[in-house]
């Protein structure tokens, strides 16, 4: 009888999880489908949300760094992230409960080729442009 139950309930439990799985596929499918980026000549433009959409610029001036990062699962797939860091920050919160966070940008599920591609377009870009501005800053 108690091998029952839970042959009854792990039973359950297996159909709930290919259940969760399966909408979790389809909602990545769908982000996937809604991100968007696009490099225009005085920043760059991520737009990113299934159900909220949202919209970041993020000027080539203040691109402080430039990462490509590959997690175990990442690097089974040859896929990678770009990763790139904002020297300015955002405030969030209201009131005595602000905090400052990074403000980044990720290319999220490129192909390894690309996303080293991107990497180097836009440290080319960076090197311009904070070449210049470091120049004019005497730094």
């Amino acid at each position: 009888m108690a091998r029952l139950v839970l042959l009854i309930g792990f039973s359950y439990s297996l159909i709930i999880f290919g259940f969760l799985f399966f909408i979790h596929l389809i909602y990545l499918a769908l982000w996937k489908q809604n991100y968007y980026f696009e490099f225009t000549s005085e920043y760059i433009l991520l737009r990113t949300g299934v159900v909220s959409r949202a919209e970041n610029h993020l000027p080539y001036k203040s691109i402080q760094n430039v990462l490509n990062k590959q997690g175990i699962v990442d690097r089974v797939l040859g896929l990678a992230t770009v990763t790139i860091q904002n020297a300015a920050q955002q405030m969030t919160g209201s009131g005595g409960r602000r905090a400052a966070s990074d403000s980044s940008i990720s290319f999220v599920w490129q192909p390894r080729a690309k996303a080293q591609e991107l990497n180097d377009i836009l440290n080319g870009i960076t090197s311009k442009i904070n070449s210049h501005t470091s120049n004019a800053m005497g730094v």
